[in-house]
């Protein structure tokens, strides 16, 4: 068998940004760089990582997607600067999260708060914190500056009661997972799941795994099988996309998409849900300490603490 070519980091490259995934973070379709090595800088340091999940870096004839980037940019051979990071604890992780694309390094993330517009830097040890101490979504990132995550908890503090129903909710579902379950308390979390609201639905998935009965486990199960047909079948129908409109060199139109698109978004969503609370169910029946999540708990907080 020939070696594998080595990758040309000095050639010219292009980012493409494929439209299908285009969000409003993104202000560019298509991006020249004098070489591949400041191409790969830029997508995994100055992009969102919601936008790099639609980008694609073009070096000659060869394409690379975002885990191709990723590698690239992780690589020995790398031959520039890169920003600080920490090692992911990816057997932590693994534990807390659904997800197939953990990263391998914490990097400093640059974002622009939500409130006051102010561009901040989200750095590798805070993420460390976010991830591994609390336990939380992989796929939560940050969305506030310091003075505007304060002020934030101020209002929310402030609020009379029935000002927050939401939050409100959450709450309550919570409570529930306090007690045996009752009719009611089924009733209330089945009517959860079916909620709008997807953090709703998040916390009565939470509910079902700390209550670990047989039907819970087994609705969890379900979740998750769910979720990963979903992925098999809609990652498919995305990437044939993918291919039709590279090869046709337009954009493509949203009724283009897969019919299916959002409910499979949920369907992963709840397939990692479903898979951290079958864990932390498990892990809770062994003994293990390392089973408490204090992501639940409102007043664990870190002076880096996320809102």
């Amino acid at each position: 068998m020939p070696p594998k070519p080595r990758f040309e980091f000095h050639a010219a490259a292009e980012l493409y940004f494929h439209p299908i995934r285009k969000t409003s973070s993104a202000d560019f379709a298509c991006r020249h760089f004098d070489t591949a090595a400041q191409a790969i800088r830029f997508a995994m340091e100055k992009l969102p990582a919601v936008s790099l999940r639609g980008v694609c870096l073009q070096v000659g004839k060869a394409r690379f997607d975002q885990d191709g980037i990723r590698v690239l940019y992780e690589s020995d051979a790398f031959p520039l600067s890169r920003r600080g990071r920490l090692l992911v604890d990816t057997d932590l992780l693994h534990r807390h999260n659904g997800s197939y694309e953990l990263p391998r390094y914490y990097v400093d993330l640059r974002f622009s708060c939500r409130d006051c517009g102010r561009s901040e830097v989200w750095t590798a040890e805070q993420q460390k914190w976010w991830y591994e101490v609390c336990h939380e979504s992989i796929h939560r990132k940050e969305r506030r500056c310091r003075a505007c995550r304060d002020a934030h908890r101020q209002r929310l503090a402030a609020l009379p009661p029935g000002a927050n129903l939401l939050g409100e909710e959450r709450d309550r579902l919570r409570a529930l997972a306090e007690k045996p379950p009752t009719p009611e308390s089924l009733t209330a979390i089945e009517a959860a799941l079916q909620s709008k609201w997807w953090s709703l639905r998040i916390v009565a998935i939470q509910t079902l795994g700390h209550w670990g009965g047989p039907d819970q486990i087994r609705q969890l199960e379900d979740l998750v099988t769910a979720g990963n047909a979903c992925r098999q079948t809609c990652g498919k129908e995305w990437l044939r996309l993918f291919a039709e409109i590279s090869s046709e060199k337009r954009n493509c139109d949203s009724s283009r998409a897969s019919p299916c698109w959002a409910s499979t978004c949920w369907a992963a969503v709840a397939a990692d849900a479903a898979t951290k609370a079958l864990r932390l169910h498990a892990l809770s029946s062994a003994g293990d300490s390392s089973a408490t999540d204090p992501a639940q708990h409102p007043t664990h907080r870190s002076p880096h603490h996320k809102a």
